[in-house]
């Protein structure tokens, strides 16, 4: 058996039993850890979707105003030089392509001759767009095969479009509604970014879906 001097001055025995008691309540019992780590768990799975999806809107917005701002800026020098401005899709960053969309890289150049391809001999490349090294996307509407060059005038009008204008849309990998942004070009050369399922522009060939 244990013995305590309760006369003793070193430590009275209130205060012994009061540390034996904090002893026996400090810490987490096992059913209060348990039911931390499923708390925890349950946040993080909501939090992850919806910090994914945001990262996908932010992405997609730099990359459509992107294409959008260089398209700006082909128009302006159309107008500037007196004569046809070209922005095509190019993985090279010296030519035109067909075969891949815009996602692939883009150039602007001084097109002479008005033929949406660069002749190395006239023509002169104002600026090489990088493709993208997200997996997002690019498609054309309404059109039966995709627009991947986009020319104005030294007026600033869009050369060889349909009436209706076109529609660039933009869709993300893994897909995502919200983050979903198209480009509306008109054959006036003005340019608009909308949002999945925004209403349409008069004159709007296709909606942005």
């Amino acid at each position: 058996m244990l013995l305590i001097d309760t006369t003793s001055t070193a430590m009275p025995f209130g205060m012994i039993m009061k540390v034996c008691q904090s002893g026996v309540n400090a810490g987490f019992s096992m059913i209060e850890l348990l039911v931390t780590i499923i708390i925890s768990i349950t946040l993080l799975a909501v939090a992850i979707p919806s910090f994914k999806s945001s990262t996908q809107v932010q992405q997609s917005r730099a990359e459509i105003s992107n294409l959008l701002n260089d398209l700006q800026f082909a128009r302006s020098e159309a107008q500037k030089e007196g004569q046809t401005v070209t922005a095509c899709v190019s993985i090279n960053g010296t030519s035109c392509t067909t075969t891949a969309g815009w996602e692939a890289g883009w150039i602007i150049f001084s097109d002479s001759n008005g033929t949406q391809q660069v002749d190395a001999t006239s023509d002169l490349i104002l600026r090489i767009q990088k493709g993208w090294t997200s997996s997002d996307a690019i498609t054309t509407s309404p059109a039966a095969t995709p627009v991947t060059a986009i020319s104005y005038s030294r007026f600033g009008f869009a050369l060889k479009m349909a009436s209706t204008g076109i529609v660039l849309t933009l869709h993300t990998t893994p897909a995502n509604t919200s983050a979903t942004r198209c480009l509306v070009l008109d054959v006036m050369g003005r340019q608009q970014i909308q949002v999945a399922n925004q209403a349409q522009v008069a004159n709007q060939g296709a909606a942005c879906l």
